[in-house]
C-alpha cells in the first residue's frame, strides 16, 4: 500500500484508522452501533414518551451510548494522511493512501445528536411536560421527530468504516465479525474462521480491498 491506487471509496463509507489496538475497536464500534438501533427503537416507542420512568430509563441509555462514542472518537487517528505514510504502522493502511486527511467519521456528530436527544428526553420525567404536551397532546408528534432524528444518527453511524487492510486482528473472536464494518486486505490477519466468515460476507470495492 505504499502508492495511490486507480479507484476511490465509495462515498456512502467514511473510513477511520485506529491509532491502536484496531481488533478491539473494532469490537467497539460494533456494540456502538447496535446501541445505537437500540436507542433508537427506544425513540420509536410510544411508552417513552407517556411514561417518564421509561423516559428516564431511555435517556441513560443514549448518555451510555454517549460515552462509549467519545471513547471510540479518542482511539481514532485524526490529521494529514502525508506524515502517517512514513509511520512504519499506520502507513500500510488504504486510508492513508486514499485520503489527504483523517478524521473520526463523523463519530463525535452522532454522540452531539444523541446528547441533544437525551436533553429532550429530561425534558419528559416531570409527570406534565406541560409546554410539550399543550401543542401535542398525544407526544405522536414529538416521537416522530425525534425517532426520525435518531434514525438519521444511526444512518452516519453505519457509515462509518474502520480501516483494517493492514491490521493484525489474530485475537478477534470468529463471531465478531458478523457485526464490523470495515474495510480489509490479503494483509488483514485472520483466524482461519474469521477469514472464511469475512470473505464470505464481503464484496471487493478496489484490487485487493474488500468492505465488510
Amino acid at each position: 500500500m505504499t502508492a495511490r491506487q486507480n479507484w476511490s471509496l465509495p462515498a456512502s463509507v467514511n473510513c477511520v484508522l485506529a491509532r491502536r489496538d484496531p481488533a478491539g475497536l473494532a469490537v467497539e464500534l460494533a456494540a456502538a452501533r447496535r446501541d445505537m438501533t437500540e436507542f433508537t427503537l427506544a425513540l420509536d416507542d410510544s411508552r417513552t414518551y407517556l411514561y417518564p420512568k421509561r423516559a428516564n430509563v431511555v435517556r441513560h441509555q443514549g448518555k451510555a451510548l454517549a460515552r462509549s462514542l467519545r471513547r471510540i472518537s479518542a482511539r481514532l487517528c485524526r490529521g494529514g494522511c502525508a506524515r502517517l505514510r512514513a509511520h512504519p504502522r499506520l502507513g500500510r493502511y488504504v486510508s492513508v493512501h486514499e485520503r489527504d486527511v483523517l478524521d473520526d467519521g463523523g463519530v463525535l456528530a452522532v454522540r452531539r445528536g444523541v446528547l441533544e436527544l437525551t436533553r429532550a428526553l429530561a425534558t419528559l420525567r416531570s409527570r406534565e411536560p406541560f409546554y410539550v404536551r399543550v401543542r401535542d397532546r398525544e407526544m405522536s408528534s414529538t416521537r416522530s421527530r425525534m425517532s426520525a432524528y435518531g434514525a438519521s444518527l444511526g444512518t452516519l453511524l453505519d457509515t462509518v468504516v474502520l480501516d483494517l487492510t493492514a491490521a493484525d486482528l489474530s485475537g478477534l473472536n470468529a463471531h465478531a465479525v458478523s457485526g464490523l464494518r470495515a474495510l480489509w486486505s490479503p494483509s488483514t490477519v485472520w483466524t482461519p474462521t474469521a477469514a472464511k466468515k469475512a470473505r464470505a460476507a464481503s464484496r471487493e470495492i478496489g484490487p485487493g480491498v474488500f468492505l465488510l
